[in-house]
């Protein structure tokens, strides 16, 4: 059986009623507070998850820009060589 979340609330309030496990991003534990709910970290080597981001083609927003460009930042803080990995038009989204 599978239950599909929306929402980490919502995959938060079905590990409470011993439906499974979710897998919470690490931040959200300190906030997040459910009853019935304990979060553990994963053993080391910490699992890698990896997140896309789409937006139009023709998009000529100056936010859209100054948001990739926020997002390759946080990427680089993860580490040496860590950015923005290449869009499927081959370029390299900036």
């Amino acid at each position: 059986m599978a239950l599909e979340a929306t929402t980490t609330e919502s995959a938060c309030s079905g590990v409470a009623a011993r439906l499974g496990v979710a897998f919470v991003a690490e931040p959200l534990t300190r906030v997040l507070a459910v009853p019935g709910v304990v979060y553990r970290p994963f053993a080391p080597p910490e699992p890698l998850s990896k997140l896309g981001v789409a937006w139009r083609q023709d998009a000529t927003s100056n936010t859209v820009g100054w948001f990739l460009e926020v997002l390759d930042e946080l990427a680089a803080d993860l580490g040496p060589g860590r950015r923005l990995a290449p869009v499927a038009s081959g370029e390299v989204a900036r």
